[in-house]
């Protein structure tokens, strides 16, 4: 097949295929070989590690983000500017991560994942930012109230037991009348 005609490139259809181009290149070369130096700031008694020297250049020779090689010298030096990051001790889900881990933990149904999460959003646990699910203020309170008060029944082992009973009940195999009245008396 052939294609003629003329054809409008711009810069931006020449950068995009220059990136292409460049990633294919660098992922078809050999690995770089770079001298690493430590060092800790103080007063944190934080280890940092930097660049110190390029050996081989590898696939860094077309690769789009270059390495960037850090002089540091031995000695005290004054600091600038420091700035402190606290990193949450859990990371954070986002909507396919979350439908992810329920699957994992045999949490939920296929045609619930996406219902739950909206469900989430829409009553305001959780709210979306950069892609990421982050609790609010009302959800940890109704996580800790549900958690402290009715933990029998929000635990992923009641939940995956009351999925396993709907699926037998949705294949014929469980009668839905008998399995109320045992949960009936297993909750009162």
């Amino acid at each position: 097949m052939t294609f003629a005609g003329v054809y409008n490139l711009t810069k931006e259809h020449i950068a995009l295929y220059n990136l292409i181009f460049t990633r294919f290149i660098a992922s078809q070369m050999k690995e770089a070989k770079v001298k690493k130096v430590r060092f800790k700031v103080l007063p944190f008694k934080e280890e940092k590690e930097a660049i110190a020297e390029i050996i081989e250049p590898g696939f860094i020779s077309f690769s789009v983000t270059k390495a960037f090689v850090t002089e540091i010298k031995e000695g005290r030096f004054k600091v600038i500017e420091a700035k402190q990051y606290s990193k949450p001790k859990v990371s954070l889900f986002t909507q396919g991560s979350l439908v992810e881990e329920m699957k994992l933990r045999g949490l939920g149904r296929p045609s619930t994942y996406a219902t739950i999460v909206q469900t989430l959003l829409n009553r305001e646990y959780v709210m979306e930012r950069k892609g990421y699910l982050v609790p609010t203020k009302k959800g940890i309170i109704i996580y800790n109230f549900l958690v402290k008060n009715f933990e029998k029944y929000v635990s992923e082992s009641f939940t995956r037991e009351l999925e396993e009973m709907m699926e037998r009940v949705e294949k014929g195999e469980e009668d839905y009348q008998r399995i109320l009245k045992s949960c009936a008396k297993f909750i009162y």
